[in-house]
């Protein structure tokens, strides 16, 4: 297993994130990116044009307008990366205590995230990359092949901005730096858009009383370590709420439903399976990894992770978050492991719930991933969830049913590119019409 490729970095004000981001990412040669500096311009911006901070519409429009580029020091005076606004170095004025006091608020607004987080995004997904800011292994890289959470105690993360201050000759007042940095938690934690919080997987570090050196020997002990080392503690911790949580499923699912399961004899012992199920409803998933005879990884999109306790759930489980609408190489190749490593991975070709209840065109997805793997795929239809939660407000138990084909093999990868994706376009359609052999007439849709 390779060392880490996407780090994420996240903590509390002044716990040390920029200086042990910037000082790992040179330890291994990556990119480095804290993602504060971004928000902090935008703010530094505002205010220089006089922008009301609390208009949430200007300075979402700022930010959206705004050109901020980050690159590597460009003046030895400290910095550890020289900040663009609009062309300008603002690398040093983004940290002055007016921009402390109103960058919170900034970063708190939705449209201001948007914007910024889109632009992150595309960074991260082409690896060897430290980032460091609070919700990055949340929101922006929930899928980060390490995840750290830095903090400390206020007290200590003020006095630390207090000497910072002082060490660029300007006047700082300790208990005004704390008061701040009270008030910078409080918004950053209660914050609607992807508050301050550590990922579930994340490994925590309290950084108080610990000098630079000391916790940077520990962060690159973790990101140094192969990834099965480093994600093996969580790694364990995932398996033991994988068994609770579908047996406490199996159970719900016979208690408040009508549940009929059927063919569990196909579904193969052992070795690499892509589990392809239709999509009627959020509850499908869980029902499919529920009452699969072995334990499935999961795929799910990257917005359910912004809901709080679906969020919570799906990083506890570790299912692979995907960007609606968008090729995420760092997916597939997370998907490709999970399979070489003879695992079974689960997902909806259709890649979101069907508007109608029937079948609607497939993505290549799972046929892609079969053709390169050599992993067979067990069909999967279901009936009934999209009634669920109609049925269960009027106390009635719903009807439903979980039907495991045949498994289908993939043929033997195509010698040119263009028979390669006939071939991909082609299993695709196989496996809808094998789902759809399964399903009644009126679930069929697109594949009657």
């Amino acid at each position: 297993m390779s060392k880490p490729s996407t780090i994420a970095i996240d903590g509390t004000v002044a716990s040390g994130k920029s200086t042990i981001g910037a000082l790992l990412a040179e330890r291994l040669g990556y990119t480095y990116l804290d993602t504060g500096a971004m928000y902090r311009a935008v703010t530094w911006v505002a205010l220089e044009q006089g922008i009301n901070i609390a208009d949430e519409e200007a300075i979402t429009a700022l930010a959206e307008s705004v050109v901020i580029n980050i690159s590597r020091p460009t003046v030895d005076d400290g910095r550890q990366y020289t900040v663009y606004a609009d062309g300008e170095d603002v690398t040093w004025e983004i940290r002055r205590p007016e921009v402390d006091a109103n960058v919170s608020p900034v970063s708190a607004y939705p449209g201001v995230r948007r914007a910024l987080t889109e632009q992150q995004r595309r960074m991260g997904r082409r690896g060897r990359i430290v980032m460091v800011g609070r919700d990055i292994g949340t929101v922006v890289l929930p899928e980060a092949d390490l995840k750290i959470y830095l903090d400390a105690t206020v007290e200590e993360r003020a006095h630390r901005r207090h000497r910072e201050i002082l060490d660029r000759g300007e006047e700082a007042d300790y208990e005004q730096v704390l008061a701040s940095m009270r008030r910078r938690d409080r918004i950053d934690s209660q914050r609607e858009a992807a508050p301050l919080r550590p990922a579930g997987d994340a490994v925590i570090i309290d950084t108080t009383g610990l000098s630079i050196a000391e916790v940077l020997a520990k962060v690159e002990e973790l990101a140094q370590s192969p990834k099965s080392k480093v994600q093996s503690s969580n790694g364990r911790g995932r398996a033991v709420f994988r068994r609770l949580a579908r047996s406490l499923l199996r159970l719900l699912f016979r208690l408040l439903t009508r549940l009929e399961v059927r063919g569990s004899e196909n579904v193969p012992a052992g070795g690499p399976l892509l589990v392809a199920f239709n999509h009627l409803a959020h509850l499908d998933a869980p029902l499919v990894l529920a009452f699969l005879p072995r334990p499935a990884e999961g795929i799910a999109l990257d917005d359910l992770y912004r809901v709080p306790i679906t969020g919570q759930l799906l990083r506890l489980y570790g299912a692979i978050p995907v960007h609606r609408d968008q090729f995420d190489r760092q997916v597939i190749r997370r998907a490709q492991q999970v399979l070489a490593e003879g695992k079974v991975l689960a997902l909806a070709p259709e890649a979101r719930m069907s508007l109608s209840g029937a079948l609607e065109r497939a993505r290549q997805g799972v046929a892609y991933l079969s053709l390169r793997s050599n992993a067979p795929i067990l069909p999967v239809a279901l009936t009934g969830t999209e009634k669920v939660y109609a049925d269960w407000k009027r106390l009635r138990r719903p009807r439903l049913t979980l039907t495991f084909g045949q498994p289908i093999t993939p043929p033997p990868p195509a010698s040119t590119s263009q028979a390669r994706r006939q071939q991909v376009a082609d299993l695709t359609a196989e496996i809808m019409r094998r789902i759809a052999d399964m399903l009644p007439p009126e679930y069929r849709g697109a594949y009657s």
